[in-house]
């Protein structure tokens, strides 16, 4: 239950979820999203709620493959978990002189390519500059 200015909401059973502002919460959270990666090509690195995927390949085209397959693998996991993906969150950006060829998407959300991206407090470009 809630309490908002002196009013307390009804009681509501919660089956899954972690309290916030616990101790223990973000290890909880960390051991619970932990096997995130386990099917998938591409590396990944975790940090609370934060998910980055990263590929390196010469071929374009196999690490377009291969990402849009592990977003399958990741969309499908965050389904089986109840944990929905943000997906006005989700860009992808390329590190590399030529232009990645091809779409990424996630379902049928096509992921914004963007140039610069902020990611956890580092400001990463695809110039690397």
């Amino acid at each position: 239950m809630t309490m908002v200015g002196g009013e307390q909401s009804n009681p509501i059973r919660i089956n899954c979820g972690l309290p916030q502002g616990s101790i223990l919460g973000p290890l909880w959270f960390l051991t619970y999203i932990e096997d995130i990666g386990n099917n998938l090509t591409s590396k990944t690195h975790l940090f609370a709620d934060d998910t980055l995927l990263y590929c390196s390949g010469i071929r374009h085209s196999q690490v377009n493959l291969t990402l849009n397959d592990d977003l399958v693998d990741v969309l499908q996991w965050s389904i089986q978990w109840f944990l929905p993906l943000n997906l006005p969150k989700c860009v992808s950006m390329c590190f590399s002189k030529k232009p990645l060829p091809g779409l990424l998407m996630i379902a049928d959300h096509v992921l914004d390519r963007v140039g610069e991206h902020k990611h956890l407090g580092v400001y990463f470009t695809s110039s690397l500059s």
